[in-house]
């Protein structure tokens, strides 16, 4: 049980379903226990201490609304307060609102456990909702991926180009630095992204990441083989 000023004539304390069941006040005692709310409300602010700003009050109204764990009840000393919920003035407003957090479905509003049943799946429902994350939006899968894979030593692309039975749309040799650079475009819109991504990671088992991209190899790098290496090698 918590509580806290929505303004300055507004009191929201928030109950779980056990607070409710420990003051022995079910849901349905909202609609024509009137005598037994009031008192209920007294014990509360008695138990939370602040029954001195609210035990002289003239006017009184009440709402209820759901939460997390139970249900929220707020009280104004001024009738017609702007707390943008429902108004719980009426029996009818009230029952009506009972109905709504059930759910729209037939329950017994004089039964206590099979309303108390139904609001709390018919909560749990709703919060599950609320915190289920969001759907991400379709990521874009670029239909080509080029990459690069670097080797200290030549037996090692042989060894790789060997092990390659896929298909590749081009790959092309290049020596830079002492080092040997394979690069690689592949059809990832034909292969899918998680076949590609398998490939690759078989390609890096024989070399690594080459952090050299394509576009410096074919400037500063040697050509070795321009078109079709991996084909090539494998004739090796």
């Amino acid at each position: 049980m918590d509580y806290s000023y929505v303004n300055d004539k507004t009191l929201r304390i928030s109950l779980t379903f056990a607070d409710l069941e420990e003051h022995d006040v079910q849901l349905v005692d909202f609609l024509s226990e009137q005598e037994k709310i009031e008192e209920f409300f007294y014990e509360l602010i008695d138990e939370l201490d602040i029954a001195d700003r609210w035990q002289d009050t003239a006017m009184m109204t009440f709402q209820i609304r759901p939460n997390a764990k139970g249900i929220d009840i707020l009280v104004s000393d001024e009738f017609g307060d702007n707390l943008n919920q429902m108004e719980m003035d009426s029996a009818a407003d009230l029952e009506e609102f009972l109905k709504q957090v059930a759910g729209n479905i037939d329950v017994d509003l004089q039964n206590p456990e099979e309303l108390e049943n139904h609001l709390k799946e018919s909560l749990e429902k709703a919060i599950n909702k609320e915190q289920s994350p969001k759907k991400k939006d379709t990521e874009e899968v670029p239909d080509y991926i080029y990459y690069t894979i670097k080797f200290e030593n030549f037996s090692d692309i042989i060894n790789l180009a060997r092990t390659v039975s896929a298909d590749i749309d081009e790959s092309e040799l290049y020596e830079f630095k002492n080092f040997y650079y394979l690069t690689i475009l592949d059809n990832q819109k034909l292969r899918g992204k998680k076949d590609t991504l398998s490939l690759r990671a078989h390609m890096l088992e024989y070399g690594e990441q080459g952090m050299i991209n394509r576009e410096l190899l074919r400037e500063h790098a040697r050509v070795i083989i321009d078109h079709s290496a991996l084909e090539s090698l494998q004739k090796i």
